[in-house]
């Protein structure tokens, strides 16, 4: 039960990482363009 909510946790914060890095390129894009 403790390895599956720590895999939850990693899965998480992996996919925010993921969105943050997303939103990163796109504002980096946009002034780029600007």
């Amino acid at each position: 039960m403790t390895s599956l909510y720590a895999f939850s946790a990693v899965a998480r914060l992996g996919i925010a990482g993921v969105l943050l890095v997303l939103l990163w390129g796109l504002i980096h894009w946009a002034v780029a363009l600007a």
